[in-house]
């Protein structure tokens, strides 16, 4: 399997699980990325460069190397604390 595949699929794991992130342009805009680059990634199309990796890793409060694990799992106990994260960061944005 490719590193784009596996990007690939490990994004439709995180948008499923994460349904404040459930879309390509939820995805896009959390990530400050454009949303046909979004696109091109989830159709498989398209190579990723690292600086773009970061910022949609960053948007599901990961790192980069997170999203090319080709056995990417989150528990359950991850999740919550995952979700709880990002909506303390989106109540932080707001004080910008």
């Amino acid at each position: 399997m490719e590193s784009r595949d596996i990007l690939k699929a490990n994004l439709e794991i995180l948008m499923k699980q994460f349904p404040d992130l459930g879309s390509q342009s939820k995805v896009a805009n959390r990530a400050r990325v454009s949303r046909l680059t979004m696109g091109k990634i989830l159709a498989g199309g398209t190579t990723v460069t690292t600086d773009t990796l970061d910022k949609i890793a960053a948007a599901f409060s990961l790192k980069a190397w997170h999203l090319l694990n080709p056995d990417m799992e989150v528990s359950e106990k991850e999740l919550k604390f995952y979700e709880q994260l990002i909506q303390k960061f989106d109540v932080l944005k707001k004080y910008e």
